[in-house]
């Protein structure tokens, strides 16, 4: 393959499980050609001592530990860069053995992480472990499942002779009923099950039509799929039949989305495509890719990526269009968010166009004209709390995934991404109510000393843009200059409030990423004086005037949007890279301004005091 991707694997415990690891091999990656696949190297190494006995009664550990990073450091001087164990126990040994050789730590795909990070993504909240007694004992899988808040479940101690006679029926190649019987007896107990030793799949494999587990995970194949998705160059066939796919809970439709995902993405683009699709292919395109690259090293596996949009005021043309652009990314983002001003003018414009142009799925926080009661009131007349709560909240809330917190009729929220330990938090800056502001305050702070606590990243979404700010030199800071006190002084209250709490999460070792925001309806990256450190990524109002006719809401926009043209749509796609400290956007839509600056990409660090920009296109 032209990616450069070598596949390394340390086999021979047993030995089957390995012949069946290159056959999935074969099959995660099909070929026209045999050149199309990656080239593999396997070390069958079944001379090594038990894994198993090792971990239980400490036997023969040096030597299994030297046994295993020689054969390792053989496949990496073979020039392997992805490197498989095809033995769950044998997970147990590498940190002894990164002590050793810590270049491995990069090229090791942990087949048990990948797992767990499947079982947490598909919400399951119980799952059953079926492995060697070292595995069960260790508590490798339940220790990692309990950071997501997953119960495992494990075979009792007098059950493990089972377990072993159908491990070493696979190991010896020999099969019987009551190996059968006590296979399905075990595999079917619960809805969820995780295949933790590499003969199992053998055996789920041999009698899967007699399965009746929903939802059955097998590591090594799930890892095979998630190395083979960060890969453009796959050639189109089949994947996995739709049996397997259904009963280990990997559908064929998701993988082949990310196959069709890797091709170039012009030649997809024919007269039936969407405009808006058209329209941005080479940006849909770089979504596409920023998602493989984050993908194919452990370092940047726990970025997080969303689509940003601000100030769509009513409008429905723009809405599908941010839909449709949604539905085309879904495998390559973890939500979308408006960041404020949904309705065109103020409380009495009609919010129904939400539900016709998007599936309710989108994130919203609240802006200034979602509240007022007239466009020249006062922002302190606003409706009761739970009209707005019930307008834009409780309809939708229920569309917003799992690991959403929020309490009562409050208009903020969080949401948390554990897997890629995120968290997103939406405030409400629109709060006149000196009792609600308070309120909201100290909530905001204990929710960032719990996500230090949890070692999340935080990232703050919420409506405004600091008056006094300072601009960080990129095409995505408009030129625009805005005037000073746009804002009434007790919302540039409610930014600064939020600085001061944020600031103390930060001095407390907490990984703050950015605000994401609105309300100028012009793009800016910017910080203030007093908190360096704390950026905010405002994006262009996704309205296009011409579609409303209101050019009055032509404010700070410093681009000519056109209907039917790109132009049209403006709207970011966003990924937050806790590891490498990295913020990248893709913009969407309207990508060049009135100095004929180009807005297409940017990366800024936010490691550094303040945010520098990496890269600009």
């Amino acid at each position: 393959m032209k990616n450069g991707l070598t596949i390394g694997v340390l086999g021979g415990m047993g030995t089957y499980a390995t012949i069946h690891f290159f056959q999935q091999y074969a099959e995660v990656f099909p070929a026209v050609k045999e050149w199309d696949r990656p080239r593999i190297v396997i070390d069958n190494r079944c001379t090594m001592p038990s894994r198993v006995r090792a971990f239980l009664y400490n036997e023969k550990v040096c030597h299994l530990v030297e046994e295993m990073s020689d054969s390792l450091q053989g496949l990496l001087r073979a020039g392997c860069n992805k490197i498989f164990l095809a033995c769950n126990t044998a997970h147990l040994f590498l940190p002894q053995i990164y002590q050793k050789i810590p270049e491995l730590k990069g090229a090791v795909v942990n087949i048990i992480d990948v797992c767990v990070k499947n079982v947490a993504n598909d919400n399951i909240k119980e799952v059953y472990l079926l492995g060697t007694e070292g595995t069960i004992d260790s508590r490798i899988y339940q220790d990692a499942l309990s950071k997501f808040g997953i119960k495992c479940i494990a075979p009792r101690k007098d059950e493990y002779d089972r377990l072993r006679d159908c491990i070493e029926a696979v190991k010896q190649n020999r099969f019987s009923d009551k190996v059968m019987e006590s296979f399905l007896e075990l595999v079917n107990r619960y809805p969820a099950c995780i295949l933790g030793c590499t003969e199992l799949p053998i055996l789920y494999e041999k009698y899967r039509d007699s399965v009746s587990c929903e939802k059955v995970f097998d590591p090594l194949q799930l890892s095979l799929y998630e190395l083979k998705s960060t890969l453009c160059d796959v050639p189109d066939a089949e994947l996995v039949n739709s049996v397997w796919d259904e009963k280990t809970g990997i559908t064929a439709d998701t993988y082949r989305s990310r196959r069709n995902a890797c091709d170039t993405f012009a030649e997809k683009c024919k007269d039936e495509i969407p405009e808006v699709i058209r329209f941005n292919a080479d940006a849909i395109s770089d979504v596409m890719q920023l998602s493989r690259v984050h993908l194919a090293s452990a370092a940047t596996a726990d970025a997080l990526t969303l689509l940003h949009f601000s100030d769509i005021h009513g409008d429905e043309l723009c809405l599908k269009n941010i839909q449709i652009v949604k539905n085309e990314i879904q495998d390559h983002i973890d939500d979308a968010i408006c960041t404020g001003d949904l309705v065109q003018r103020n409380w009495s414009s009609s919010f129904d166009f939400w539900n016709r142009g998007s599936d309710g799925s989108i994130l919203v926080c609240i802006g200034n004209h979602d509240v007022i009661l007239a466009e020249a009131a006062e922002y302190s007349l606003q409706p009761p709390e739970i009209e707005i709560y019930n307008r834009y909240i409780a309809t939708y809330i229920k569309n917003w995934g799992a690991n959403v917190s929020h309490t009562n009729t409050n208009l903020y929220y969080y949401k948390d991404y554990p897997v890629k330990k995120f968290r997103l938090i939406v405030l409400n800056a629109m709060y006149s109510d000196e009792r609600k502001v308070a309120e909201q305050n100290i909530w905001l702070s204990n929710v960032l000393t719990d996500a230090n606590g949890k070692d999340y990243s935080v990232i703050i979404a919420e409506h405004y843009y600091p008056d006094e700010a300072q601009k960080i030199n990129c095409t995505f800071s408009s030129l625009t200059r805005f005037p000073a006190g746009t804002m009434q002084a007790h919302f540039q209250n409610r930014i600064t409030d939020y600085q001061s709490i944020v600031q103390n999460f930060i001095e407390a070792g907490g990984d703050f990423v950015c605000y994401l925001c609105g309300h100028r309806h012009a793009d800016y990256i910017a910080y203030t004086n007093d908190y360096k450190k704390q950026t905010f990524i405002g994006v262009g109002g996704a309205l296009c005037y011409e579609n409303l006719n209101i050019s009055e809401y032509d404010i700070g926009g410093d681009a000519r949007r056109i209907s039917g043209e790109k132009s049209m749509d403006c709207f970011n796609v966003i990924s937050f890279d806790r590891n490498a400290h990295y913020i990248k956007i893709v913009r969407i839509g309207c990508d060049r301004d009135l100095y004929m600056r180009h807005r297409g990409t940017l990366v800024l660090d936010y490691s550094t005091t303040p945010a520098t920009v990496v890269y600009n296109d």
